[in-house]
């Protein structure tokens, strides 16, 4: 399936949404806060955006994702729910 170009800008400005909310929940990340309180900014930042974030709510029925980023701290190998 090909995209449009209005597909192609749509997900074009996406993008930039994405790495603009990336870059601002990154410049959070230091010792004593939580991966929980960067899920909260990156999920209030998203919905301000227009958006909706696509973690959260993903799974099977009674499994979903209950958070809208997927992360872990350095000591741990695999993300998973802050």
């Amino acid at each position: 399936m090909r995209k449009t170009q209005e597909e192609i800008d749509k997900i074009k400005e996406g993008g930039k949404i994405l790495n603009r909310i990336l870059l601002q929940t990154a410049e959070l990340v230091k010792p004593g806060v939580s991966t929980w309180e960067l899920n909260s900014f990156a999920e209030a930042e998203i919905v301000k955006a227009g958006g909706r974030p696509s973690f959260k709510g993903y799974g099977n029925k009674g499994h979903l994702f209950p958070a809208g980023l997927c992360t872990s701290v350095n000591a741990v190998v695999v993300p998973g729910v802050p």
